[in-house]
């Protein structure tokens, strides 16, 4: 039976499994606190449904601006070439 796919499912299987691992030893080294890998999973899966979509918009803005201001320069270096 395949496990159906949440649409904040982003990581790939390996992925998940590093960011579950990093997750626990963070409980273990900066809060001196065990967490257990359901837990873990659960906390991660709050932070990609929560946070996630915000990251990614900002990225899209990001790239927004780049592409913006890479057509600023070209349109800038085209008017220098008229004659």
């Amino acid at each position: 039976m395949e496990k159906e796919k949440r649409e904040f499912d982003i990581l790939k299987k390996e992925e998940r499994v590093k960011a579950i691992e990093d997750i626990i030893a963070h409980f273990a080294t900066e809060r001196d606190e065990e967490m257990d890998i359901i837990g873990a999973g659960a906390l991660l899966d709050a932070f990609l449904q929560d946070i996630a979509p915000i990251i990614y918009n900002k990225a899209i803005e990001d790239v927004r601006m780049l592409l913006k201001k890479q057509a600023d320069d070209a349109e800038f270096e085209l008017n220098l070439l008229r004659k």
